[in-house]
This record gives C-alpha cells, sequence and structure tokens, in this order.
C-alpha cells in the first residue's frame, strides 16, 4: 500500500541544502535571506562608514 496524505514521503527540495527540516522559509523568505547574506558580503562604498550612511548623506543634500 502507498502512504498517502501527511505519511506520503516528501521529495527532496531543490535548493541543493539536505533536508532536515530547518527550511521553513517561504520561496520569498528565503529570497530576501539570499539578498541580505549578498549585500552583507559586498565591500563597503566608503571607508569607515556602516552600511547605509552614504546613501543617507546623499538624501540629506539632495
Amino acid at each position: 500500500m502507498i502512504p498517502r496524505g501527511a505519511d506520503a514521503p516528501r521529495p527532496p527540495r531543490a535548493t541543493g541544502a539536505p533536508d532536515d527540516g530547518s527550511a521553513r522559509f517561504s520561496s520569498v523568505g528565503a529570497r530576501a535571506l539570499a539578498r541580505s547574506d549578498a549585500l552583507a558580503s559586498l565591500p563597503d562604498p566608503v571607508p569607515g562608514l556602516g552600511p547605509g550612511d552614504a546613501s543617507r548623506r546623499v538624501r540629506r543634500r539632495a
């Protein structure tokens, strides 16, 4: 007998990550998380300023 419903085996995720049940994010949340990780790995445009400081300064001047 083939298990169906809640007992059915789930297919592995296509993310390449091990399916240990820890990936509870929606696709939108996962995309936002990946984007924030990518932004955090970028170098600061102006050394000595934190992220967002340079853009705030430009907005104030305008």
